[in-house]
């Protein structure tokens, strides 16, 4: 295909090349032939693109996952009380720096970590915003306990976490996102 397809470009560019000489009749023959490359050429593309659909196996649709994130922060923004418990993280960063650090938000890290507009503090954003600050969570383990036949085998969870719930609420199953398994 792709020689082939390289000489039909070649006497394009040819036909296209060549003079007029003044006379209608060259004209004429000139884009009757070119028309005809032309044409060529696009049934070549078309063989080419339906041959290239049959080799690629169908690909997924990739806006499920995410509309699944949306719904799961959906369902845990509407529990009740849940909204001003995770809103209370971003209250709890705006006190000063403590010495000892007993919570994420206690890091002049995400005190000092800045907005959308570059000037701000993430943390402390206009009030009809809600701010939600996120961690990702690996972790893997053996499914066969290590008990069959010392078999070496792992399945691993990614699992997202919402940082602006307390420390005893963060970590429950009902608060916890699956993103994926990797088998």
């Amino acid at each position: 295909f792709l020689q082939h397809e390289k000489w039909l470009c070649s006497m394009l560019g040819d036909v296209q090349e060549l003079p007029f000489l003044d006379d209608p009749r060259y004209q004429q023959q000139r884009d009757v032939l070119e028309s005809r490359i032309r044409s060529e050429i696009n049934l070549l593309q078309d063989r080419r693109l339906r041959d290239w659909c049959k080799q690629t196996p169908p690909t997924a649709d990739h806006s499920a996952p995410q509309a699944e994130h949306y719904h799961w922060m959906a369902r845990l923004l509407s529990r009740p009380g849940m909204e001003d418990i995770m809103s209370s993280a971003n209250r709890h960063a705006e006190t000063v720096p403590k010495e000892k650090q007993r919570d994420i938000w206690d890091a002049p890290l995400f005190q000092n970590f800045k907005g959308p507009d570059g000037i701000s503090s993430f943390a402390h954003g206009p009030s009809h915003e809600s701010r939600y600050l996120f961690s990702l969570s690996i972790d893997g383990f053996n499914p066969f306990y290590t008990k069959v036949a010392k078999q070496n085998v792992s399945v691993t969870g990614i699992y997202m976490v919402c940082l602006n719930l307390p420390p005893h609420l963060r970590y429950l199953p009902e608060n916890t996102y699956l993103v994926g398994i990797i088998p």
